[in-house]
């Protein structure tokens, strides 16, 4: 009987860890490529404060809808960098967002040579 009352509570403190990861995620926008090197989003959301980001909107829409303290904001896809949602960067690039899997080597500056 004590085993089982301990099982049950490593269920319930497991359950309630991924929750409250599951909440800490947040979605953003990353404006420009510097700010992604960085990891410096822009209108983040993941709170309960009524902020949110819609990124598709009718037929694979252009544009990215931002909701951010009141106020509504529309950016073109072209204008932006990119986004993070759920733990994952996504780069637009001719308006379709693709998952970035690796960033080894993704934006270098270019070295000149004196």
């Amino acid at each position: 009987m004590k085993t089982v009352k301990s099982i049950i509570a490593i269920c319930i403190v497991a359950f309630l860890s991924q929750k409250t990861i599951a909440e800490a995620q947040t979605t953003g926008l990353y404006l420009t490529s510097d700010d992604f090197v960085n990891h410096k989003l822009s209108f983040e959301t993941g709170g309960s404060n009524g902020s949110k980001i819609k990124l598709n909107g009718f037929l694979e829409s252009s544009k990215v809808v931002v909701t951010y303290n009141g106020k509504e904001q529309v950016f073109s896809k072209s204008a932006i960098f990119g986004y993070r949602s759920n733990g994952q960067d996504y780069r637009f690039f001719n308006s379709t967002a693709y998952k970035i899997l690796d960033t080894k080597d993704f934006i270098k500056q270019p070295q000149y040579e004196k």
